[in-house]
C-alpha cells in the first residue's frame, strides 16, 4: 500500500524466497522491496538471494531494524533500509538505493574497463618484450614497430601484439 500510494506500481507479493526469486528473475523490476516481520533469518536469506537474480536495488523495510541486522542486510547486497513504515521514510530508502545503486553499477563498468586496458596493455607489453629480444630494440622502437606495423596492415596494436604473442 507505502508503494502503490507512493506512485510505484507493485508486481507482487510474496513470502517464499524461491517464488520471490522466480517473479524477480521473470519480471525484472526497477527495485525489490522486502518487508521484514518476525524472521529476520529469512529475509537476510531473501536479500541475499534477490540481490544475486535482481537487475536494480533491493529495500528492506524493518521498523525494529538494529545495527546488527543492517550490516548483516548491507553484506549481503541490501542498498537501503527503512526503519519506519511510513511512506516518507520508504521514498527515502529507494531514492537513496536508487543513486547507490546506480554509482555501483557505474564503479562496475569503470573497473571492467580498467581491467580491459590493463589487459591490452600487458599484450602490447608482452610483443614489445619479444621484438626487443628478437631485434635488439630498446622498449620505444619497439613500440614504434609496433605501432607502423599495425597501420600498414591497418589493424590495431592490440591486435597485431595478439598476434605476436601468439606465435611460438
Amino acid at each position: 500500500e507505502l508503494l502503490e500510494g507512493l506512485g510505484h506500481e507493485v508486481t507482487a507479493c510474496t513470502a517464499s524466497a524461491s517464488e520471490a526469486c522466480e517473479i524477480i528473475a521473470r519480471e525484472d523490476p526497477d527495485a525489490a522491496v522486502v518487508v521484514v516481520h518476525r524472521d529476520e533469518d529469512h529475509a537476510l536469506c531473501l536479500i541475499d538471494e534477490l540481490s544475486e537474480v535482481l537487475a536494480g536495488p533491493v529495500i528492506a523495510l524493518h521498523g525494529a531494524a538494529d545495527a546488527g541486522f543492517a550490516e548483516a542486510a548491507a553484506a549481503r547486497g541490501l542498498d537501503a533500509l527503512a526503519s519506519e513504515p511510513t511512506a516518507d521514510a520508504l521514498q527515502g530508502a529507494l531514492e537513496v538505493a536508487i543513486q547507490r545503486h546506480g554509482e555501483r553499477r557505474a564503479l562496475t563498468e569503470q573497473v571492467d574497463q580498467l581491467e580491459f586496458a590493463l589487459e591490452r596493455r600487458a599484450v602490447i607489453e608482452r610483443a614489445k618484450g619479444r621484438l626487443m629480444e628478437r631485434h635488439g630494440l630498446d622498449e620505444r622502437a619497439a613500440f614504434e614497430q609496433l605501432r607502423a606495423q599495425a597501420r600498414s596492415r591497418s589493424i590495431t596494436v592490440v591486435a597485431l601484439a595478439q598476434e605476436l604473442t601468439a606465435e611460438q
